[in-house]
């Protein structure tokens, strides 16, 4: 099943070279992580992991069998709401399940996550776009129209994570 995987690394391998063979597997992977973290219906979210299945490029056929034997067992699972076969379960109980009944690389997940979150207001991270102007000003920039569009954009980039 997975055979055409190592063949296509290879021959890509040797037409673009083993640094760009890996940054294009590791940009497949990111683009069906997207669409799988993005996915609006289980159609597209099933096409997101087969784009990111595309992108893990495996040494062996054993070991790309032993990962499909381990993630579909699983997906399989479930978590006592009938697995992804289960029609009439719509997300009941998820956030008492993630924070309650955790497993321990899931809840070392949340922890980070939070921390990170807490962290980067306690540090005032955001105290930025409150003093842009002042500091804008103290650099040279003194018309009220240019100091506005500073901090517009300096909002924008840290509305989509450049800040």
């Amino acid at each position: 099943m997975f055979a055409h995987r190592p063949l296509a690394s290879e021959k890509t391998s040797d037409y673009l070279g083993r640094p760009y063979t890996i940054v294009l597997a590791a940009t497949t992977f990111l683009i069906g992580a997207l669409l799988m973290g993005l996915a609006p219906s289980f159609h597209i979210l099933m096409a997101g992991c087969v784009v990111a299945g595309i992108g893990i490029v495996s040494e062996s056929a054993e070991e790309a069998e032993f990962r499909v034997v381990e993630i579909t067992k699983a997906a399989s699972s479930g978590s006592g709401q009938g697995g992804s076969s289960s029609t009439s379960w719509h997300g009941q109980g998820v956030w008492k399940e993630l924070l309650l009944r955790s497993s321990p690389p899931v809840r070392r997940m949340l922890i980070a996550a939070i921390g990170l979150i807490f962290f980067m207001q306690a540090s005032g991270n955001d105290a930025v776009i409150y003093y842009c102007p002042e500091v804008f000003k103290a650099a040279g920039i003194h018309s009220k129209k240019m100091l506005f569009g500073v901090n517009v954009t300096m909002g924008f980039a840290k509305t989509f994570g450049f800040g």
